[in-house]
């Protein structure tokens, strides 16, 4: 096979180069050296540049994250080791290179330039600028690095949050946070996150991706997003790697910081909280550094939500509508109460034996736990209406109905709906030298759990019994109400269910890194394996009461009422169970209750996958002169994996487990091209092929039928298939980036970007007619065709000092990326089809692409008082597709409007004060046109008192 020969290649190539460059670098008899950047505050510089010339060239090394470096491979004798940083005045040191030894240098303080920086670095914030501007400029890759001084400028409660205010980043939010991050309009599927250069496990339903509202802002040091791939990462990197790195310990001092802030949501008058702690310090003669940082917050609110489902009237052709016959067919009242907990560790561990040789572990631990309650009114199944008042109200049938949603009275706080979260990762790594060769090692596990747990009750008025008004004249505000005089006297229990849904997730890799120097480049080779274990178990109950206590809404005490009405352009609700009834109610006691498990339900929504991934990849660097550096090399990635679904038979009541394996592989090369035009000028050019592997659901052998009632022969029966053959999809991805780094802390850059994707998966409908005349709608994902990126990135930030008078103490920071997009090409192998991808040569966005974001923050800082402001806007974007244009779903167009205001007291305690999403934006949906209102909730603004301490 393929990848057999492929990989006999790659691990000949692997130790051949391994056995002769380290035999040469051995038997040269060069010296290392090594040490520790640090600003004037002892505290670590990372990204700094450092090297030492010989003869016509040079080697160098840039400072990780806490400011360590090493340069291999040096002649021995005197040398001049220089250190350059962005804002620090350049450094040079004269040492001595001992044959066959790494000479520590230690801790080198570098100063600031008080010329090109006057009075920027007087704050930790600016610092924290200063740094990510570094690690941006003297990245091989185009990167932008979020620093935690920086993230405390604005109001952010959790990563994503933060993410957004990147370029080239758009969110989408769930209870007004961010909830997926998407890299360059591809979304969160081609987004991989990472925490201290490991994947984190995925904690989505049916998906690959990582729910970012789990991790809190303020307990990560550094968030590092790479936009342009190379052979030493993750092939799967389409979109962009989102790297979370924690904090570690720097000085043999004790360093301790405190955070804690007060909040209050309108929208629920309560008090909620947020408290983060770090302590770090280095012991044993500062071999052994321990770092401890941890959070807690609680956060208690209520959003107002209108649902609205519009249908359209077969015209006689099959799923063929006309754009005239779209109808209201649902519209729901909603009122959620939530109460988000959030709990974070992270504990980091390392002990340098020598210069040489590092060992350490990382252990991150993520909590979230979603306490809701929603209440809600549906008009619901209403049909084509046949008949109009003269004022154009449509006249129809329908169900009214309103529903409860909680959970059980046990546990606390009790009858909430659980959605809890659990994410475990765990890394023990070794960094060493073996003569000039730098060997770094890691094993790592990780492990997410997501558990749901719902109870839901529901009482309706049945179609026939009322008539329905449905005004919608003004389809962005579409109202349906009834001849209902009394809901609570006419409605009769529907339904009682009890859904569990949860989700395992664990992962163990090992991986190994050799970095070969040579003069002027290096070489860089490694391998990793990782097995990726994912589950799925959904199980969903049918509850029917034996007695008739509750099968009338009147039975309900009045004091078990909630009122559902929403404060949305006054759209009122009936009357639903409180929660506590919900709660209360003895499911489990067959003498009051039986319980029905769904199995079709349960055994087509759960499934088990084990991927095992393969890489190995080769790559070098060389640098033609000081200015100049070419980087290449190629990644080999292979996949294997065992894919485990189940088919249940409802006539025989059969279960029948259905498993697959497959496998595959593809190498990924790149190339990337540095040019310093000036010391403050570069240039970046860089092309790379990567990788997106289908999602879990879509490769599962699958067979799952819905719908079709036997006595309705217009009522199709819907067959969806999963599709083990399909192909991840493929991208080549160009990048060029131009970056201007200013005096004070400043940057102007402009980064184009185009990405090519081939094996583009959509969902394909074929259509057959069965021999009583009925249609057989069959579904399934298929690599369809092809689809293209374009974009343009452009960033701004500087202080004005130009200005007159305390206007001088402003800051701008701006930046806005256009997005192009096109799906195109479309094939399928299925006949009598039609797909929300196949629509002959019409150009459509691809999906969750935004055409533009755009973020603006004006900072004001004087001695003691910092203020901000900052706007960041989203335009609207393809959700998911219909038949035709005017069944596309959109999300629409929002924009935030937050402040940030701090008081020094003294240099180490400052007060602050935040206020959050004051333009109380709300999340829009839309269906093919703006004015189609498909969904509208808003959560109200938020404002924050707290305090930071440390020293």
């Amino acid at each position: 096979m393929m990848f057999n020969n492929t990989l006999k290649t790659l691990v000949f190539i692997f130790f051949a180069l391994l056995f002769a460059l380290t035999t040469s670098a051995q038997q040269r008899g060069n010296g290392n050296l090594s040490g520790v950047v640090v600003d004037e505050s002892g505290i670590p510089l990372p990204g700094a540049e450092i090297y030492t010339k010989i003869n016509s060239g040079f080697v160098g090394a840039t400072s990780d994250f806490d400011g360590k470096f090493i340069v291999t491979n040096i002649p021995v004798g005197n040398q001049s080791l220089i250190i350059k940083y962005l804002g620090y005045k350049e450094k040079s040191i004269s040492i001595t290179v001992i044959e066959k030894t790494t000479t520590d240098i230690g801790k080198i303080p570098l100063q600031p330039d008080v010329e090109s920086l006057d009075d920027v670095i007087v704050n930790a914030r600016s610092k924290g600028q200063v740094r990510s501007l570094n690690i941006q400029k003297n990245s091989d890759n185009i990167v932008n690095v979020i620093s935690l001084e920086q993230a405390s400028k604005f109001p952010d409660s959790n990563i994503g949050d933060a993410l957004k205010r990147v370029s080239g980043i758009s969110i989408q939010t769930d209870q007004g946070e961010a909830r997926s991050v998407s890299v360059r309009g591809l979304g969160s599927e081609s987004t991989t996150v990472l925490v201290n250069g490991d994947r984190i496990s995925a904690t989505s339903f049916n998906s690959r991706s990582v729910e970012v509202d789990l991790i809190p802002a303020d307990v990560i040091q550094n968030i590092e997003v790479t936009k342009s791939a190379s052979a030493d990462l993750d092939g799967e990197a389409t979109g962009g790697v989102v790297n979370l790195i924690t904090r570690a310990a720097y000085s043999k001092d004790l360093k301790f910081s405190l955070r804690s802030n007060y909040s209050i949501t309108p929208t629920w008058d309560k008090i909620n909280y947020n408290t983060a702690i770090g302590i770090s310090k280095k012991f044993l003669n500062e071999r052994l550094g321990v770092a401890f940082n941890g959070s807690s917050d609680s956060r208690s609110f209520q959003s107002n939500n209108i649902e609205i489902d519009w249908d359209f009237a077969d015209t006689g052709e099959i799923d063929n509508p006309n754009d005239d016959t779209r109808f209201l067919n649902e519209l729901e009242v909603r009122r959620y109460w939530v109460r988000r907990d959030r709990k974070n560790l992270n504990l980091g561990l390392d002990y340098e034996f020598s210069k040489n040789s590092l060992i350490g572990l990382k252990t991150s631990l993520s909590f979230r736990d979603d306490f809701e309650n929603r209440y809600r009114t549906r008009y619901t199944s209403i049909d084509f209406p046949q008949e109009f008042t003269p004022d154009g109200i449509a006249i129809s049938e329908g169900l009214v109905r309103t529903d409860t949603r909680g959970g059980t009275s046990e546990g606390k706080p009790n009858n909430y709906r659980l959605d809890r979260k659990n994410v475990f990762n765990n890394k023990l790594y070794g960094e060493h030298v073996i003569g000039s060769v730098e060997a770094d090692w890691s094993l790592s596990y990780s492990k997410a759990k997501k558990r749901r747990t719902r109870r839901s009750i529901d009482y309706r008025v049945i179609e026939g019994e009322s008539t329905l008004f449905i005004d919608a004249r003004n389809p962005n505000r579409p109202r349906v109400t009834s001849d209902i005089e009394n809901f609570n006297e006419s409605a009769v229990l529907g339904s009682i269910s009890e859904t569990f849904q949860n989700l395992d997730d664990d992962a163990f890799k090992g991986s190994v890194t050799l970095k070969i120097p040579f003069k002027n480049g290096y070489l860089k080779t490694g391998a990793r394996y990782r097995r990726n274990g994912h589950s799925e178990d959904n199980r969903n109950f049918d509850i029917a009461p034996i007695t008739g206590d509750i099968n009338d809404f009147e039975d309900i005490e009045k004091e078990n009422y909630h009122t559902n009405s929403s404060e949305l352009n006054s759209y009122e609700g009936f009357d639903s169970p409180s929660r506590e009834f919900v709660g209360s109610l003895d499911i489990n006691n067959p003498l009051l209750f039986t319980t029905t498990e769904d199995f079709e339900y349960n055994f087509n929504n759960s499934y088990d996958v084990v991927e095992k991934r393969s890489a190995a990849y080769i790559q070098g660097k060389y640098e033609f002169s000081e200015n100049f550096s070419v980087r290449g090399g190629v990644r080999w990635e292979l996949t294997q994996g065992d894919y485990n679904a189940y088919v249940y038979n409802e006539v025989e009541d059969v279960i029948t487990p259905n498993n697959v394996n497959i496998e595959y592989d593809n190498l990924l090369p790149s190339i990337d091209f540095k040019y310093k035009i000036k010391s403050n000028l570069i240039a970046r050019l860089a092309y790379a092929k990567t990788l997106n592997r289908p999602t879990y659901t879509r490769l599962l052998p699958r067979v799952g039928f819905t719908g079709g009632d036997a006595d309705d022969i217009t009522d199709n029966t819907v067959l969806r298939l999963g599709n083990p053959d399909l192909k991840p999809r493929i991208s080549d991805n160009f990048d060029f980036s131009l970056e201007l780094y200013l005096r004070k802390a400043g940057l102007v850059s402009v980064g184009v970007f185009h990405k090519e994707l081939n094996n583009f998966i959509g969902s394909v409908s074929s259509f057959e007619t069965l021999v009583d005349g009925r249609v057989l709608d069959i579904r399934q994902f298929q690599n369809l065709g092809t689809g293209r990126i374009t974009g343009v990135e452009l960033v701004f930030q500087r202080g004005l000092d130009f200005l007159p008078w305390h206007f001088r103490n402003l800051n701008f920071y701006g930046n806005i990326t256009l997005l192009d997009s096109e799906l195109s090409n479309f094939t399928t192998s299925l006949s009598n089809t039609v797909s929300t991808n196949l629509r002959g040569n019409e150009k459509r966005n691809l999906a969750d692409t935004a055409d533009f974001t755009y973020n603006v923050s004006l900072s004001y800082k004087a001695k003691k008082v910092e203020v901000t402001a900052s706007y960041n806007s989203t335009s609207e974007f393809i959700d998911s597709y219909g038949i035709i244009a005017i069944q596309d779903e959109y999300e629409d167009e929002k924009s935030f409007l937050d402040l940030n205001a701090s008081y020094s007291i003294n240099s180490n305690l400052n007060i602050f004060l935040e206020a959050k999403n004051l333009t109380n934006q709300a999340l829009r949906e839309y269906v093919g046109e703006r004015q189609i209102l498909q969904r509208e909730e808003y959560y109200g603004a938020q404002y924050v008192l707290g305090f930071n301490y440390k020293f």
